[in-house]
């Protein structure tokens, strides 16, 4: 199994468990979130479908379990966030939703992939 693979699995359970958690709504369940429109609609504090709630949900699942492959699996992460920089949830929401409005081509997309490249942008690391 990649580690990508093993990615998205552990992201998938951390919303899984999350979704347990959260109140019911009439807005996008959690596994629709992995839909690149979905997040975006969730996240973007502009749009009717709005939820602040499963957007964080989604962006702490996705961050935990980046971190954990980070540390446990030696996954080398594609963005390098320095080590002076510390990137608070409305941060990272704020830099998801401005790469997606960015990029509406890649919609169509995996939304965890469109997570990581948001933060390849706004966190290149040096080579």
């Amino acid at each position: 199994m990649t580690k990508i693979r093993a990615a998205l699995i552990a992201v998938g359970f951390s919303l899984a468990v999350v979704a347990i958690a959260s109140m019911p709504s009439a807005h996008a369940s959690m596994d629709e979130l992995l839909d690149g429109i979905v997040a975006l609609e969730a996240c973007d504090q502009s749009k009717e479908m709005h939820d602040e709630k499963k957007c964080e949900a989604f962006l702490v699942g996705v961050t935990a379990t980046l971190s954990w492959l980070q540390i446990y699996q030696n996954l080398e992460l594609t963005y390098c966030v320095p080590s002076t920089t510390v990137v608070r949830l409305p941060d990272q929401r704020d830099i998801f939703v401005k790469w997606m409005n960015q990029n509406p081509s890649q919609l169509h997309g995996h939304s965890v992939g469109l997570f990581v490249k948001s933060m390849e942008q706004a966190f290149p690391c040096n080579s």
